[in-house]
């Protein structure tokens, strides 16, 4: 399948604590960074399907439509909540090509009993976007990438800054994570 029909779904939670997320509460805590507060939002790239089918299965099998609100382009999740700090940056966290995403295997799996005719013709890989809100740098985020929320060993630890946040840019020339091999040893 070619990379154009990869598509990208964010799931958030409707109402959130921002101050008493976990990585929020760890960043104060263990590594003395001051954030105001943090929202971890689910994500799932999928590829097959159109962008309808993508829409469909991102309300009906990806999200919990009561408690969780679902983007699939930019410009349709509000980033900024109500009496809130705007958000100063993000990191997305996925697996590395060719370690096994379960969760991701668990939704494909999900969407083929809910499309039986798709079957084996959708892929889905799993991952999380972080949301920072409060005043830290660069510096600050990117430690907090490797020591709370991934490994990088085996995942991809992306920083995104508050621009690119707001561009939409997450959404644009979408790729999954998969090993892509040279040319074969010649025996």
């Amino acid at each position: 399948m070619s990379e154009k029909n990869v598509f990208r779904i964010e799931a958030r939670a409707r109402q959130a604590n921002l101050r008493e997320n976990r990585v929020a509460r760890d960043a104060r805590r263990y590594l003395g960074i001051p954030l105001y507060g943090a929202e971890e939002i689910q994500v799932f790239w999928l590829r097959g399907g159109t962008r309808e089918q993508s829409l469909a299965w991102a309300q009906e099998v990806l999200s919990d439509p009561i408690l969780q609100s679902v983007a699939t382009a930019a410009g349709e999740m509000n980033l900024e909540r109500e009496n809130e700090r705007a958000p100063s940056f993000a990191v997305e966290v996925r697996f590395r090509p060719g370690v096994t995403d379960n969760i991701g295997k668990s939704a494909a799996e999900a969407i083929r009993i809910h499309s039986p005719g798709l079957a084996g013709e959708v892929e889905v890989f799993s991952g999380k976007l972080v949301v920072f809100y409060g005043e830290v740098t660069r510096e600050q985020v990117e430690l907090l990438g490797t020591e709370l929320l991934g490994n990088p060993l085996i995942e991809e630890i992306r920083v995104i800054t508050r621009e690119q946040l707001f561009s939409g840019e997450r959404f644009q020339n979408l790729t999954v994570p998969e090993v892509v091999l040279g040319e074969s040893p010649a025996v």
